[in-house]
């Protein structure tokens, strides 16, 4: 029993893993498990993310978040919407088409993680730029381990509070609101992003 427990020792070494049972009777550590929840369920079920859910909800955009496509969420908590009226932006985001735009604002494609945003500003000189699915530049700047998130119209927020991992992408929680308001925003037709 002694000789097998060292062999997967010695084999869990040369595959650089760790095992914490391998010097002891301790058992290992489980990995932290994988996401169980969508992005709409995640959305949903996050306190602080409330108004957001009830914008999500009036856009009909939960089956897009529940559907497969992967997207990172910079997603406003509830202070982010002080300065408006009943989960809307103050200029009155009030039609569907208007209402997808602006989420669309705050949606970028793919799985993007706080860390990776961190490694790639200091790898490019304390900037990178990514392209929303309302085919808007967002800039990711640090300063020490505060990352903004700066849209093209100049509005700005902080990234805040503990990402939330999905099946299909992540949560970013920001401070702020990244949509253009209705006066700026593109014409878009009322079908979700794809």
């Amino acid at each position: 029993m002694r000789a097998s427990r060292k062999l997967i020792c010695a084999l869990f070494a040369a595959t650089g893993l760790t095992l914490t049972a391998c010097d002891n009777d301790r058992t290992a550590t489980p990995p932290e498990s994988l996401p169980t929840e969508t992005l709409a369920t995640a959305v949903a079920s996050t306190a602080d993310l409330s108004d957001f859910a009830t914008m999500v909800n009036e856009a009909e955009l939960g089956s897009v978040f529940d559907g497969r496509g992967v997207y990172t969420v910079l997603a406003p908590v509830n202070s982010a919407f002080a300065d408006t009226e009943g989960g809307q932006p103050k200029d009155g985001v009030e039609s569907r088409p208007l209402l997808v735009a602006s989420i669309r604002q705050q949606i970028l494609p793919g799985y993007i993680t706080l860390e990776a945003i961190r490694q790639s500003i200091d790898r490019h000189g304390g900037k990178i730029q990514m392209r929303t699915l309302g085919d808007t530049l967002v800039t990711f700047s640090r300063e020490g381990e505060v990352i903004q998130v700066t849209g093209e119209s100049g509005q700005s927020a902080t990234l805040t509070g503990n990402p939330t991992p999905a099946t299909n992408g992540a949560i970013l929680p920001i401070d702020g609101l990244m949509a253009l308001a209705p006066d700026d925003a593109p014409p878009t037709s009322p079908n979700p992003p794809a």
